[in-house]
């Protein structure tokens, strides 16, 4: 392998793109509006200080009690410390970037002083208190440890990002105190992980989520060099999840993505922060193999990845984000690419290109952060997507300033405080430029000042200034000496774009022309630079579609790395949402506008002609406002409708995706010819006749199930099955979620996804053997789940409850093989009627829906959903 890159960093790259700056900006206006004693409140509740007489800032940061809790609830779904720690790393970033004034810095260096020695004040208290778990970052209690309790979700997920912010905090801190405390707090946490194992080894760390706890120790041991921090970390390493993947099988279908990417982080960092080892190949393999399945197989045409939160079948995009329904509330057709998968899966990215050196892993970094990051941000507002819908017909949906506090507002802090971290990396005898952006890299290595103007794809060419770095300006006296001593020539490698036809390229060096292929090699050209050189790259953008791999008549437009969003009209943000997950804003559907993202081909045109002759059909157009880079207009073609056939469809205005916000868009276009293609578009939707009000799809026990606030037995489980998450129970087993009806319907339905043929008998017969029950509470809020099991028998469960369907199951089935083959038991809806009288009984349009063994185990559950008649 070629000897390893590492990024030049933010504190070396000064960024001039006026777009990045001002998505940077909005961020850091953002981190100013926070109050260190209100990020605090829980953690000094749980260590017995004084919380000052605030409140937490609610949402994920609530905590237990209602007195803290600005909305008032006592033990609320939440993930208390993410925020904070998420938070900590956002103000350790912007303390390194180019686009912080000093004043600025300043006051960020004081945010991150006071935030860091709060967090070791309430350690340190918390180890008095408790001196059995010393070491504890105290965002909540520690019995919560490792699978959540009292309404707090995935503890070591919410502790890594607390780590990950000391870390960051001990790398960037101005005040060495500051530096010292920090590291002093992560070391004692990574002490505390090994006792807290030692004193529970029968329970599985790595069976909840986790976060990237093992990226974050690694990390933490190449700073300090401790055997202990090493442990901690090797304790978190999935070792038969790289096992699979290293060996090249594909086992992502059904699994949590955001769960899953930072532990890949993880396993690279370990290959990194032990020296390239040949024994931890293993490591570099998996992640090597996890990269390539996530980006050809799940990927779409923004770079980001899955639906409701999980990886599904491989190559199955238009399935996923097409065919799930489009009901408000839930996680349906709105919930494609989550914000922070894009997020880590550029970590990884850099990673791997940094080990590697390999040009793929450049051009995917360059379009997904354009196409799925920059699109996260409303540049009015600052705030962040949680999901960006790849169906026609849904708005972008951005998050609040406070009160709600989303993972991937978290992540979304993070991603614009450190723009430019990874626009160069650096070796001993080369530059590689990852990212093209306008901006200046500081080259302390060899001695070099590099400037890349840069305004793709509207300008096709990128214009490059080398100068001599000016070392009497700067205090790196070692780097100086090192420049001053090499004789090797400097490589410049430039990234050889994808979108790009080779024999478009044209290279300029000092005003001569150079011949690319000269140049060219493994995705890279590469040349020789050195002071006073001026350098022109000639990229030009050609329009390009891409198409689903399960569909080819679904597809989606760019030009060069950019891609291109159709406008289908205005969307208002304070009503185009609804809530699905904890708190998670998620966009409403409308089907008029949908159907404007359909492309109608002329009789006799064929597909093939229309996508060879692309530009006839998309034209370049004046851009709307200034700030929008470029625009175009697509010619749909005739109106698909018989009273109007013959009519040509207006031009649909088409912009840089991640330009647009405030619109209902359209990123994936229905192309039909005429030949049959409309057999693909049919949904098979067995509903079609009943809008769905509620849905859910398990998620072993995260977030959907978590705000549908899930019971269940403990033997009840949530797992995965032919690419899909399911819950079951053993027999004697239960559980049950809350579920919005609608009370103006004059009927409601209970719907089952199951892969077990039912028999549905009488049921007001006795439930004889092989039978699961279904029950309705019309008043959840009664309900006593105190009790561990749930019987048969509804009288036991609660006085409101009333069984309203009972099963047979099919002998032949076998609940316990979770790998048998699904394609001879495909999934299907049952439907269950459910009694007027318990609807107009519920104080609140919402029920308790029930799933009860009797002496069977109740069969796989792959969702739920309550419907009701148009």
């Amino acid at each position: 392998m070629a000897q390893a890159l590492r990024a030049a960093g933010a504190s070396r790259v000064e960024i001039h793109d006026e777009y990045w700056i001002r998505a940077a900006k909005k961020e850091l206006d953002y981190l100013f509006r926070f109050d260190s004693d209100r990020l605090m409140v829980e953690f000094r509740q749980q260590a017995g200080l004084d919380t000052k007489g605030v409140k937490n800032y609610g949402g994920w940061e609530r905590g237990y009690s209602a007195e803290t809790n600005p909305d008032g609830t006592d033990q609320p779904p939440r993930f208390t410390g993410h925020f904070v720690g998420h938070y900590l790393s956002a103000i350790s970033h912007a303390l390194q970037a180019s686009f912080a004034s000093e004043q600025e810095r300043r006051k960020l260096a004081t945010i991150q002083r006071v935030l860091v020695e709060n967090l070791r004040q309430t350690q340190e208290a918390y180890a008095q208190k408790d001196p059995a778990n010393a070491g504890f970052l105290p965002a909540f209690r520690v019995d919560a440890l490792p699978g959540g309790k009292d309404g707090l979700i995935v503890p070591f997920y919410n502790l890594h990002k607390l780590l990950q912010g000391l870390i960051d905090a001990a790398g960037s801190a101005p005040y060495g105190s500051v530096r010292l405390s920090a590291l002093a707090a992560a070391g004692d946490f990574a002490d505390f992980v090994i006792r807290w194992h030692k004193a529970h080894p029968g329970i599985d760390m790595l069976a909840i989520e986790y976060g990237g706890m093992n990226e974050a120790l690694y990390r933490l041991y190449a700073l300090t060099g401790k055997p202990t921090h090493l442990e901690a970390a090797q304790l978190f390493d999935e070792l038969p999840l790289f096992e699979v993947l290293a060996a090249g099988e594909d086992c992502l279908p059904g699994l949590h993505a955001n769960a899953t990417i930072p532990k890949l982080i993880g396993a690279v960092t370990r290959y990194q922060v032990l020296g390239c080892r040949a024994e931890d190949d293993l490591y570099l393999r998996a992640a090597r193999n996890f990269w390539e399945l996530v980006a050809d197989r799940h990927t779409y045409a923004n770079g980001s990845n899955s639906q409701a939160e999980h990886f599904h079948q491989p190559g199955a995009l238009w399935e996923d984000a097409t065919t799930n329904g489009n009901a408000d509330g839930g996680y349906n057709d709105n919930s494609t690419c989550e914000t922070c998968n894009a997020h880590n899966m550029l970590k990884l990215t850099r990673l791997l290109l940094e080990l590697t050196g390999e040009a793929k892993y450049s051009n995917y970094y360059q379009q997904t952060f354009t196409n799925a990051i920059l699109a996260s941000q409303d540049p009015e507002s600052g705030m962040t997507t949680y999901f960006q819908p790849m169906q026609a017909g849904y708005p972008k949906v951005f998050g609040v300033p406070f009160g709600e506090f989303w993972c991937c507002q978290g992540t979304g802090i993070e991603n614009f405080t450190q723009l430019g971290d990874s626009a160069y990396l650096l070796r001993n005898h080369a530059v590689v430029v990852n990212q093209f952006v306008s901006s200046t890299v500081e080259d302390y290595i060899h001695g070099l000042l590099i400037r890349q103007e840069a305004h793709l794809p509207q300008e096709s060419v990128v214009h490059f200034t080398i100068d001599a770095l000016d070392f009497s300006k700067t205090s790196q006296c070692a780097d100086f000496a090192a420049a001053t001593k090499r004789s090797e020539p400097v490589l410049l490698r430039l990234p050889i774009p994808d979108w790009v036809e080779s024999n478009d390229i044209a290279l300029e060096i000092d005003g001569s022309q150079v011949k690319p292929s000269n140049v060219m090699a493994d995705g890279w050209l590469t040349f020789p630079i050195m002071p006073g050189m001026r350098l022109q790259l000639t990229l030009p953008a050609r329009l390009r579609f891409i198409e689903a791999p399960d569909n080819p008549n679904w597809i989606a437009f760019a030009y060069g790395p950019v891609l291109l969003a159709g406008v289908l009209g205005p969307t208002d943000a304070t009503s185009n949402y609804s809530y699905g997950g904890i708190l998670v804003r998620v966009g409403k559907f409308n089907a008029q506008a949908a159907q404007r993202a359909q492309i109608c081909l002329p009789q006799g045109l064929s597909r093939e002609h229309w996508l060879e002759h692309i530009e006839s059909h998309i034209q370049p157009v004046e851009p709307p406002t200034q700030s929008i880079s470029f625009a175009f207009t697509l010619d749909r073609g005739p109106v698909n409708s018989t009273s109007e056939s013959g009519r040509i469809s207006e031009p649909l205005l088409l912009l840089p995706y991640y330009q647009l916000h405030r619109s209902l868009y359209a990123l994936y276009f229905d192309l039909d010819d005429g030949r049959g293609g409309e057999a693909i578009y049919a949904k098979c939707e067995q509903d079609s006749h009943m809008r769905i009000i509620d849905s859910l799809t398990p998620d072993q026990g995260n977030n959907i199930e978590r705000s549908k606030k899930l019971k269940a037995s403990a033997n009840s489980r949530s797992l995965v099955a032919g690419g899909r998450t399911f819950r079951d129970a053993d027999t004697g087993g239960w559980f049950s979620y809350e579920l919005a009806v609608d009370k103006r319907s004059d009927k409601n339905y209970i719907a089952l996804l199951t892969d077990c043929p039912l028999e549905e008998f009488d049921s007001s017969e006795p439930a004889d053997s092989g039978a699961f029950a279904v029950f309705v509470d019309p008043c959840p809020d009664l309900c006593d789940h105190s009790s561990q099991m749930l019987a048969g028998n509804e009288a036991e469960y609660s006085r409101q409850a009333v069984r309203i369907a009972a099963f047979r199951l099919d002998s032949a089935w076998n609940s316990s093989d979770i790998d048998r083959n699904q394609q001879d038991s495909a999934p299907s809806w049952h439907y269950i009627g459910i009694p007027a009288s318990l609807v107009n009984q519920a104080p609140k349009p919402r029920i308790r829906v029930t799933l009860s063994s009797v002496s069977a185990p109740i069969p796989h559950i792959y969702g739920l959903r309550v419907a009701a008649d148009f």
